[in-house]
């Protein structure tokens, strides 16, 4: 099984690692598209939990951590960002210069992002 880490370091100080795993950010409105990423990801064996939202106005409150996401316990920030490119309220694009502006928590500046087209 693999935990994939990117950017910052992770601590963990819990004796079960399992939560400790960065949950991966996926920001897609195309439910068959979510299916096919969630498969992938079991197929290769990767731990992270994956949060989904559905358009780009979700990944940024997730981000800052605005309303239903509030609670960083149990919505942490993510390590890394997948984000669909053509999105309902606010694209891929929209999200990745919101947070290359540095409008994101501090803590998730040192994530990585990948774009994804379907």
């Amino acid at each position: 099984m693999i935990s994939l880490r990117f950017g910052c370091p992770v601590r963990c100080e819990e004796e079960d690692t399992m939560t400790c795993l960065v949950p991966i950010l996926l920001a897609e409105d195309n439910d068959d598209d979510v299916s096919l990423m969630r498969r992938a990801f079991e197929r290769a064996r990767i731990l992270n939990p994956l949060v989904v939202v559905s358009d780009g106005e979700q990944a940024i409150a997730y981000l800052k951590g605005e309303g239903i996401y509030k609670n960083r316990a149990e919505y942490p920030l993510p390590n890394l960002l997948l984000l669909d490119i053509r999105m309902p309220k606010k694209d891929g694009f929209e999200v990745l210069r919101w947070v290359r502006a540095g409008r994101c928590d501090p803590a998730c500046r040192c994530g990585s992002a990948a774009m994804l087209r379907a």
